[in-house]
């Protein structure tokens, strides 16, 4: 530890003590005032060494050896902007690392329509300038607008989706609508015939003359959406569109393979 340090964290850890022995209310406050001074000196001089460390590894004008940012005015900062390239030049060369010029690209942001046309090189390779890049994980333009961005990343979730529904094709999944309702039929089936820990006759009540089917349930009146479309009430739904015969499976095997053979529109509601 830091002799900086070490003495008010001892003196911290002291306080803590004899307020936890004697009880005072007035040792519990000047230990909790000890507390947060230490916290705020350790946060400071954490932020101090950061800035130390990036200051000392990273071109004047950034502290990301990724993205160099500077605003020009005039010639004078445009060649400080190079001036920063060759430091980079330096630091790649320090760390044994290496940028690919012909990857490396310019764009100048701004609203005005004369800008300076200053150009810019690396490594003596004149860097291309463009008027949109990517930079974490979105598209940038010079203008600042949205335009490009937006279509870039619902370009980039259409691939991913038609990558998904290629692959659900692919492997002849059905859809996810029927699927969960297969799994609740699952665990319906478990709990009404008591193949697992929960007692049906807390959640289910069995369907009088005035319902059709004999293995029906009672529909649950929910005036909650939450609750409405939680696991019982919609499992009650599910079971109620089962025909009778698959609801009548004597086991689970049974049921499993009569329920695959309900068509998918039958199991939706109306």
């Amino acid at each position: 530890m830091n002799s900086d340090f070490r003495r008010p964290s001892n003196k911290k850890q002291r306080a803590y003590t004899l307020a936890k022995s004697s009880g005072k209310t007035r040792n519990k406050k000047k230990y909790k005032f000890l507390k947060v001074q230490l916290q705020k000196e350790s946060r400071k001089a954490h932020s101090d060494n950061m800035e130390d460390i990036a200051a000392e590894h990273s071109p004047s004008s950034t502290r990301c050896p990724v993205s160099l940012t500077r605003k020009i005015r005039d010639p004078d900062d445009a060649a400080t902007l190079q001036r920063d390239l060759t430091a980079l030049e330096e630091w790649e060369h320090k760390w044994q690392m290496c940028f690919h010029p012909e990857k490396c690209t310019v764009m100048r942001i701004s609203n005005k329509r004369n800008t300076l046309q200053i150009t810019y090189t690396l490594h003596e390779h004149q860097l291309e300038v463009v008027d949109s890049g990517k930079y974490l994980g979105g598209t940038n333009s010079q203008d600042l607008q949205w335009d490009k961005r937006i279509k870039y990343n619902t370009e980039k979730a259409t691939r991913t989706l038609g990558c998904v529904t290629g692959l659900k094709v692919q492997l002849q999944w059905d859809p996810q609508q029927y699927r969960r309702t297969e799994q609740r039929s699952f665990l319906c089936y478990n709990v009404h015939n008591q193949l697992v820990e929960i007692q049906p006759a807390i959640y289910y009540t069995h369907g009088d003359n005035r319902i059709r089917g004999g293995h029906k349930l009672r529909q649950i009146r929910a005036t909650k959406e939450v609750y409405n479309n939680s696991f019982f009430p919609r499992s009650i739904t599910d079971w109620n569109l089962l025909p009778d015969t698959v609801a009548a499976a004597l086991t689970l095997e049974e049921f499993m393979a009569r329920l695959a053979s309900v068509p998918t529109t039958q199991m939706q509601p109306k």
